[in-house]
């Protein structure tokens, strides 16, 4: 007889691959497993991984279709899974993916640093011990993503438990839709005031008012797209900061040599990609057609499931996966998937968490940890999987190279 698929996901912990995600990674790349929903196919290699990326019959697409098989209930709509041909449904996607293009994210960098430099000024010179999410991984990316949208920082942080409920496993569908709607009135509210500052919503009017009569551009879809911006910048940014600070809290080394090399941020910054296991829910996919991957058939209508996170800790690909090696040539990691949907905030993510190593590791670098790794809290129930908090005992120390001008 034919054993049951084992039940998946196999582990909430968040700095580690689990133990049976390993042993299948070796002796069966593409697996059957059971989840809460759905018997799904598990693809855990990597060159299986990058092969079902790339494949169109591994469709993210016919996940929004009435009844198309889930792994894992979320609060995210299914409109919105996949996010760009939604907005070019919307007629704002061009709109959108200017505001995070490479020289937009260029020409916004100096602001960010001089930001992480004081949300870290302010962590050193508050109460100690400090928190390191609160005060600065989840708000570094917040004021960038109040800065892209073009909205106040305080009612920027008002929105997170919107980005929050778009992201959590087993929700509450009212509350999650209740939440959801008044982030959409909100943004509705935005669109509607004088004298916008730069960003995606002044972008937006403005368009929105060269539009002829008869193709118009409406409240909606604007607020629609006002919303996927703010979420892109705030969630999976400030989930692979904290996971990458807690890296770094536990390898003091590390922090010197980055500190020393200011030459290894961009390395850094793929390794910390490639190493951050940030994703409580691999990457769901429905096959559209029959075909084979990684030596298994997967037919038509099976639900498939990308471990992106434990593609990128592929000893077959990557020697010593598990360590973080700042050294390392990690181009081909996952974290932004691959193929024809690579996520569209690749650049603004880079540069964020490039800045964000930088700066943590020169204003910080005698920074140590408030409690030992086992009382390190875990979010439970959120697709991305991050601390809660990181502790810990800071003090600033003064820059030792130009810190540039404020912009």
């Amino acid at each position: 007889m034919t054993a049951p698929p084992p039940p998946y996901p196999f582990s909430a912990r968040g700095d580690t691959i689990a133990a049976e995600e390993r042993r299948l990674q070796r002796t069966c790349p593409v697996s059957r497993v059971r989840t809460p929903r759905a018997d799904a196919r598990l693809v855990t290699g990597y060159d299986a991984a990058v092969r079902a990326l790339e494949d169109d019959r591994i469709s993210l697409a016919a996940l929004a279709r009435a009844g198309a098989p889930r792994a894992f209930a979320t609060g995210m709509p299914p409109e919105l899974t996949d996010s760009l041909p939604a907005l070019e449904r919307m007629g704002v996607r061009d709109i959108a993916r200017r505001e995070i293009a490479p020289n937009r994210v260029k020409a916004l960098e100096p602001w960010v640093r001089a930001t992480a430099r004081d949300l870290l000024a302010a962590v050193a010179a508050g109460p100690q011990p400090a928190d390191l999410v609160t005060g600065y991984t989840r708000a570094l990316p917040l004021a960038v993503g109040c800065r892209l949208v073009g909205i106040p920082v305080d009612e920027g942080r008002a929105l997170l438990p919107g980005v929050e409920a778009a992201m959590r496993l087993a929700p509450d569908p009212e509350g999650t839709r209740a939440i959801l709607d008044r982030q959409q009135a909100y943004f509705r509210g935005v669109l509607e005031r004088p004298d916008l500052p730069p960003g995606l919503a002044r972008s937006l009017v403005d368009a929105a008012a060269a539009r002829p009569p008869d193709d118009p551009l409406g409240p909606d879809h604007m607020a629609a797209a006002l919303s996927w911006l703010f979420g892109l910048a705030n969630a999976g940014p400030a989930t692979v900061l904290a996971l990458t600070l807690y890296t770094l809290l536990r390898r003091p080394d590390l922090v010197a040599e980055l500190r020393a090399d200011p030459g290894l941020a961009p390395r850094a910054t793929e390794e910390a990609l490639r190493l951050a296991y940030f994703l409580h829910t691999p990457l769901e996919r429905l096959a559209v057609a029959d075909v084979e991957i990684g030596g298994a058939a997967i037919r038509a209508g099976d639900l498939v499931l990308i471990a992106a996170d434990a593609a990128n800790r592929d000893p077959a690909v990557f020697d010593d996966p598990d360590t973080f090696d700042p050294h390392r040539r990690s181009d081909g990691h996952l974290g932004f998937g691959h193929g024809p949907h690579f996520c569209a905030g690749s650049a603004l993510a880079r540069m964020g968490l490039r800045v964000g190593i930088q700066e943590f590791a020169e204003r910080l670098p005698d920074v140590r940890p408030a409690v030992p790794p086992a009382e390190i809290p875990w979010c439970p129930d959120s697709m991305d999987r991050f601390p809660l908090r990181l502790p810990v005992h800071a003090h600033q120390s003064p820059p030792t190279a130009d810190t540039g001008d404020r912009p």
